[in-house]
């Protein structure tokens, strides 16, 4: 009955077409829309069919096989699934009809990456249609068809499918009975040009020369498993003559396969294979009854592998006797990270073995050794004083009765910290050459973990690490002097290392020397000059102790100094930059701004998912930026409109301070009022429905008839009469859009109305455009609609629009936020930097460590993101505020001190928003007062309390 209804709504629009008035159809349009919507759309069945990960249950396919037959013959076009998965499917002849239009849908479809058939009564007529998409489809990544019923004939036909199949990466066949085509099946994927990964687990392999053809011809295949496949007497044959020739092959599964019943010949063969294999990396060998001592393959690998970085050998009866041989040759080992020991009858004994070894092995980081033997980790604590590589053990802590479980924590805790706090920043350092940051590190490491009086490190590795690091950066100081493209920049950096080291890089002391003194031989200095840098030299002429300090008069023998180069520099650059640059326009009449810019960030940064969401959604952010800049009233700025006088140093305010892609950036969007705000989640059904029916539309200013003659183009004359209606500070929010079938997509705009009876104009997608003309404006506008080919119009009053939506309970807006932003930009870096390293060497001092001498963890959080904070970006310093905010407001932990607390309090206060004002408040409060130095006034007047 409905679909008769459906067919005569169809017949009356056919009927009355060229009758009807244009509302009207519109009228029946929105009809169709209804009962094709209540009957098809809005079903839980099509639905699921809109959403990216798709998951169908098929339990009652046969029930609703009708809807179903309208539903999946949409696949063919549809572009958002992109991964599909159908569960449940029944035993009985609708599965044959499901299948067989799902594969003729998704033989055209071009999205879908991945698709999920696991687990269902599919069999060798259902795999006919799905070869038959698998020759069409090209776009298809990952099918996972495991569990199926396809017999030897069914993988026959896939296979012939797979022949013509160019794009597939990931084929998944586990649980399944492949049998008599196992050969006939490696052939076919040996020529296959992108699969990457194959799951065959558990799928009654019939191994033969096959298996070394794909190995051998693949040079796609990265991801073999063959779990609980047995391989015969003669079969394992072909998979080591396969491994000699494969130089691509990275993660190998060939647990459970019967290895143990084959020759020990045959296994020493593999062995030697798999160990001088160039690209493997990580390999199961668990459950195959591989005893150390009768079959010591793993030992082997372990001996001679110098690619495999994770080995899995779990229940391979092991003992305490075959664990001494692979610890053994694990002392020499230098790639392996993970070793996985479970079900191997190890007691205490054994892992004294390996505990053994664990202290000259320095590559380890995981350890898995639950389901054995063992009571007591005594050994293995001994074992980690000194070893900081391994960060995880796993084994039965129920088991371990001594009380030695918790000291085994505790060290692998430390481990773990090594790691995050100073290995990994020292890494990241080194590899963006960052000295500064590399000395940073070095220093707090130092502080931690080496005990001055003894003059020892705990743990002693990292002395090693530390030496190493030293000698690198006085390598790179010495290489930057010999390149020498600039004298004062290159003598100005080895100083500022050298001081902010101290007493670290008191061996380079000669080298420096020798640096001061060629640059003052080859200088023109006046006399004045001279005299510093003599005073210099005497200071670096003098012996002293190597962990001797910098004192204050010698200091300001290198203050003097820096301060004349940096002098110089900034004179010379001056200079240049009076010679190159052209003069500068009398008004700038544009500002830059593209939201096309926010894309990379949006898609790589996870803190901005609900705004590129946003994106998506909506097919750009246009009215959320527009919303956002009525609100803020971001228009009509000029560069600099806050005034300045000489004691603002004008001369370091950037000339951009106002600009719109500053002040409405991606940070300022990020917020639950601008996501909210866009028009089409605020307005109701019934406000949709008139506009959509009837071009009327909330908050007009005045209609396209009022100001074009023919609908498309607006009347200059018309256009300016209704501008010169308006009262001075109005926004217009200008949208250009065209209507389709049930929908509506255009781009929205905006004019504001200045008090020199011009006008700002704003496109997100070109900038803002400051005083024009109403002509001028009418001009852009046609533009715009002639560009976005819109078919309709609408001015509305942006500022009513903005007032009739909740506004944000926060009282920290993002406005505020760029008001900080601002702030933070009017500040020399050099500044910066200082307030931001007095804030840092602050939370060094033993006045916030708990009574064990170790820092809470907010102190170390705190530490981490001054270590990383930029002091020459802007936005990051803003950030890394904010994040300190964040932290500081969480609940203390029970082992912080009352100076800690104290602490807190500072970075909560409102006025803590920049670090020139948390370094004057930490300051002022009495115990801190004692341990930090003054901040310079000076600074604080530049600043503005800003840095």
């Amino acid at each position: 009955m409905e679909v008769i209804k459906f067919f005569y709504t169809i017949y009356l629009i056919d009927y009355f077409e060229n009758t009807m008035l244009t509302a009207q159809i519109f009228l029946l349009e929105s009809l169709i829309r209804h009962y094709y919507s209540s009957y098809f759309y809005e079903t839980p069945i099509v639905k699921s069919l809109q959403k990216t990960k798709s998951e169908l249950d098929l339990s009652s396919l046969k029930r609703d096989f009708r809807i179903w037959q309208w539903a999946i013959p949409t696949l063919a076009d549809n572009s958002r699934v992109e991964s599909l998965r159908c569960k449940n499917l029944p035993e009985n002849q609708a599965t044959t009809e499901f299948i067989k239009q799902l594969t003729s849908a998704l033989s055209k479809n071009t999205h879908l990456k991945d698709l999920d058939l696991e687990n269902n009564p599919i069999g060798n007529a259902e795999a006919a249609f799905i070869a038959e998409m698998l020759k069409s489809n090209t776009t298809l990544k990952q099918i996972n068809l495991s569990y199926s019923h396809f017999d030897h004939m069914g993988f026959y036909k896939i296979g012939v499918g797979l022949k013509e199949n160019r794009g597939l990466k990931i084929l998944k066949l586990a649980g399944s009975n492949i049998g008599l085509t196992t050969n006939y099946f490696f052939q076919v994927l040996s020529t296959h040009e992108s699969l990457q990964e194959l799951d065959l687990s558990n799928s009654n392999l019939q191994f033969d020369i096959g298996l070394s053809q794909l190995l051998i011809e693949s040079e796609s295949l990265k991801k073999l498993n063959l779990r609980m496949n047995a391989f015969g007497s003669y079969d394992l044959d072909y998979l080591t003559d396969g491994l000699k020739k494969n130089k691509n092959l990275v993660n190998l599964n060939l647990s459970s396969c019967t290895l143990d019943t084959s020759a020990p010949g045959r296994l020493e063969s593999l062995a030697k294979v798999l160990s001088i294999h160039p690209s493997l990396t990580f390999l199961d060998l668990s459950s195959n009854g591989l005893d150390s001592e009768k079959y010591p393959i793993a030992t082997e690998i372990i001996k001679n592998s110098s690619s495999i970085k994770s080995l899995n050998v779990t229940a391979n009866y092991m003992g305490d006797e075959g664990l001494r041989n692979l610890a053994t040759a694990l002392q020499s080992n230098s790639s392996l990270t993970t070793l996985v020991l479970r079900k191997n009858q190890i007691s205490n004994g054994g892992l004294a073995h390996l505990s053994q070894a664990l202290q000259h092995n320095k590559t380890l980081v995981h350890l898995d050794l639950s389901e054995n033997d063992v009571n007591s980790v005594h050994d293995l604590c001994d074992c980690l004083q000194n070893n900081i590589s391994i960060t995880s053990i796993d084994l039965d802590r129920e088991k371990i009765s001594d009380g030695s479980a918790a000291e085994l924590e505790k060290l692998l805790k430390r481990n773990q910290r090594i790691k995050s706090a100073y290995l990994t920043l020292l890494n990241k350092a080194q590899s963006q050459n960052d000295l500064h940051g590399m000395l940073r590190v070095l220093k707090e490491m130092k502080h931690e973990f080496h005990k001055k009086d003894e003059n020892v490190w705990e743990p002693a590795q990292l002395e090693t690490i530390y030496n190493s690091s030293l000698e690198l950066i006085q390598f790179k100081l010495k290489e930057e002097l010999t390149k020498n493209i600039n004298p004062e920049q290159t003598l100005l950096y080895f100083i500022d290392i050298y001081i902010k080291a101290a007493p670290l890089l008191n061996e380079l002391k000669p080298r420096l020397l020798s640096a001061v003194l060629d640059y003052k031989n080859t200088s023109s200095l006046q006399e004045n000059e001279l005299e510093q840098f003599d005073k210099l030299c005497g200071f670096l002429e003098q012996k002293s102790e190597k962990h001797a300090s910098i004192s204050e008069e010698d200091l300001e023998s290198f203050k003097n100094v820096l301060d004349f180069l940096t002098q110089k520099i900034v004179s010379v650059y001056d200079a240049e930059e009076t010679e190159s640059s052209p003069p500068p326009p009398s008004a700038r009449v544009k500002k830059y701004y593209n939201q096309d810019d926010f894309i990379a960030k949006l898609r790589e940064d996870n803190n901005y998912q609900s705004l590129n969401r946003a994106r998506l959604r909506f097919s750009g952010l246009c009215e959320l930026i527009c919303n956002y800049i009525i609100k803020e009233d971001l228009m009509g700025l000029s560069s600099q409109s806050e005034p300045v006088d000489d004691s603002d140093f004008n001369k370091i305010l950037p000339p951009n301070l106002n600009d719109i892609h500053l002040l409405a950036g991606v940070y300022q969007l990020n917020t639950d009022w601008v996501l909210g705000s866009h028009i089409l989640d605020t307005s109701s059904h019934y406000e949709k429905l008139k506009a959509y029916l009837l071009n009327i539309y909330p908050y007009s200013l005045f209609t396209s008839l009022d100001v074009s003659n023919d609908g498309k183009q607006l009347n200059p004359d018309l256009f300016t009469k209704k501008l010169d209606e308006l009262e001075v500070g109005t926004y217009i929010k200008f949208m250009a859009f065209s209507k389709s079938f049930g929908s509506m997509e255009g781009h929205s705009m905006l004019i504001k109305k200045n008090h020199n009876n011009t006008y700002s104009f704003f496109d997100p997608n070109k900038g803002e455009h400051l005083e024009l003309s109403s002509v001028e404006v009418c001009a852009k506008l046609n533009k715009a609609l002639k560009l976005y080919d819109a078919t309709h119009m609408v001015f509305m009053d942006g500022l009513k629009y903005i007032k009739s939506l909740s506004q944000p309970v926060t009282n920290e807006s993002n406005a505020s936020l760029s008001r900080m932003h601002l702030n933070v930009m009017k500040i020399d870096p050099l500044d910066r930097r200082a307030n931001i390293s007095a804030v840092y060497n602050l939370l060094s001092d033993s006045l916030f460590r708990n009574e064990d001498n170790t820092p809470p963890r907010y102190i170390s959080e705190l530490r981490n993101i001054l270590r990383q904070i930029d002091y020459n970006n802007e936005e990051n310093i803003v950030k890394s505020i904010i994040e300190i905010k964040k932290i500081s407001q969480m609940a203390p932990s029970p082992d912080e001190n009352t100076h800690v607390h104290s602490l807190r309090a500072v970075f909560n206060s409102p006025t803590s928003t920049t670090f020139a004002k948390i370094r004057a408040n930490l300051y002022e409060d009495p115990q801190i007062h004692k341990i930090m130095d003054e901040p310079n006034s000076q600074e604080l007047i530049t600043s503005h309390g800003s840095s």
